[in-house]
């Protein structure tokens, strides 16, 4: 067995990523069910990039539609924006991009360690299933958010520093760390830690990398302000990034708050705990290498809520960051376990309750998508926006709606667009498309619509009452209202 793995593991290692790309993307049309805040925040400038109306946005709370847009991550739209000349405008087309890049940088951290030789064959293919299925880092592989791109850096440095040749080793993992600040600041810091936790852990034998990397991530820091000086928004950018970071979201989020490990994601909180039992297991019975994996594994679980500081607050989106070295540190603590007669056990214990983890993530986003597939159908959104909205209106929508009304109506407007859109435009709105909980009923308040104003008249609710008694036994759901104004906006 242990031979037929050796021979076949690039072969197996390939397939494995190609089949959870292939599962991703066949429930990307059903999950989630609609767009999502963060998957319209960063996915419209793309969009509007890709059919001509310039870098700008109707969705972000600090600018304009008539602003370049200035964003904590201007790489995932400027990618979106090239993927969608090629394979068009969709929702499944702008979920499938994400689902590509977390397969390119699943491939490129698998080659990483498969070069450097670190766990056995079957681990390393055990892993790519970990990492392709664990709640915490599936979220993260099928958010279409930034964090994506971050992880592709990431693993390209990783991938770079395997590689014996100089010449093409430190321009990889420069490149790779280069890329982070385009992609989202917060990966800068958890760059430094990492390359702190390599050199301290491994006595400098690797210094020359993590220095490498330190010095991508600076001057990616520097070419994303540049960035932003040649178009004159260096100045809202900054503003951007504190509106985003410790120094605005403390005020909601304590800072003691992001050292205590939410249970968003149990998987990762699982895998804290079977690191407290290998820690034991190796002080009982050490080996030569046990110490460096163990201070890798509590390094990250120790350091990651002070790289969180500067966010404000440790949310799943970022998970991924202490799950990729906390399973790599216990899978290979496990595997040095199963060389001995009295850590075998022990080993395929880890190795069972590591799989089980696995069933929290992919395959139960994959049942829920096929058991409600008719219900998470988004023709029924497709119908809803045909009947009510005209191609002439202008509308302002929650976000579940997005793909369906991006290219249909004349103008389309999201809730955060709220706090910042001009007066013209908000005397053009002429239907809502609200969520029912966040704005019960227009038509007696619609003080949450800001400068839009009222003269509301409800119009229908989605899901219909048609496709309510069509769906029978669907899952419990938001409701949606469709409000078309009546009046002149005050």
């Amino acid at each position: 067995m242990i031979g037929f793995l050796q021979a076949r593991e690039k072969i197996l290692a390939a397939s494995l990523i190609i089949i959870f790309f292939l599962l991703n993307l066949s429930i990307a049309s059903r999950s989630p069910f609609g767009a999502w805040q963060d998957e319209v925040t960063y996915t419209d400038p793309g969009l509007n990039l890709a059919v001509g109306k310039g870098w700008t946005s109707s969705v972000w709370p600090w600018e304009t539609d008539r602003e370049f847009y200035a964003d904590n991550s201007p790489l995932y739209p400027a990618g979106l924006s090239l993927w969608v000349r090629v394979f068009g405008i969709s929702m499944v087309s702008a979920r499938a991009y994400c689902y590509s890049l977390a397969a390119i940088g699943m491939l490129l951290l698998w080659l990483g360690t498969f070069r450097f030789q670190l766990l056995t064959p079957a681990y390393r293919l055990f892993w790519i299933v970990i990492l392709s299925t664990e709640y915490g880092m599936n979220w993260m592989e099928r958010n279409e958010r930034y964090d994506v791109w971050i992880f592709v850096g990431l693993a390209l440095a990783w991938f770079g520093a395997s590689l014996r040749n100089p010449p093409a080793k430190y321009p990889l993992i420069f490149a790779g760390c280069f890329l982070v600040p385009f992609a989202g600041f917060i990966g800068v810091p958890y760059i430094f830690l990492a390359a702190g936790l390599v050199i301290v852990l491994t006595r400098f034998k690797f210094w020359k990398e993590a220095v490498t990397g330190m010095a991508g991530a600076g001057f990616g820091v520097v070419g994303v302000a540049l960035f932003f000086l040649v178009f004159g928004k260096l100045q809202t950018f900054w503003a951007c990034l504190h509106k985003l970071t410790a120094s605005e979201q403390i005020m909601n989020h304590p800072a003691f708050q992001v050292f205590l490990y939410p249970l968003d994601d149990m998987g990762m909180v699982v895998m804290i705990g079977l690191l407290a039992v290998l820690s034991f297991y190796s002080w009982k019975y050490p080996s030569p290498c046990s110490l460096a994996w163990l201070g890798l594994g509590w390094g990250m679980v120790l350091l990651m809520p002070c790289v969180m500081l500067m966010r404000g607050l440790f949310i799943m989106m970022y998970f991924y960051m202490l799950i990729i070295p906390l399973s790599l540190a216990i899978l290979q603590l496990a595997r040095q376990a199963a060389d001995g007669a009295r850590g075998r056990y022990m080993a395929v214990a880890v190795t069972l309750v590591m799989g089980m983890l696995c069933l929290g993530g992919l395959p139960a986003r994959l049942y829920t998508s096929w058991t409600n597939w008719d219900f998470r159908d988004p023709q029924h959104m497709r119908d809803f926006v045909r009947t009510y909205v005209h191609p002439d209106d202008a509308v302002f929508a929650d976000y579940p709606f997005y793909f369906e009304l991006r290219d249909y109506a004349k103008f389309v407007a999201m809730p955060h667009y709220l706090w910042i859109i001009p007066p013209d435009e908000a005397r053009q709105i002429t239907v809502a498309l609200v969520g029912d909980r966040a704005m019960p009923d227009l038509t007696r308040d619609a003080s949450g619509m800001l400068g839009i104003g009222g003269g509301w008249k409800k119009v229908a609710v989605f899901p219909t009452p048609e496709m309510e008694a069509k769906l029978k036994g669907a899952p419990k759901h938001d409701t949606f209202t469709l409000y078309r104004r009546e009046a002149p906006s005050p």
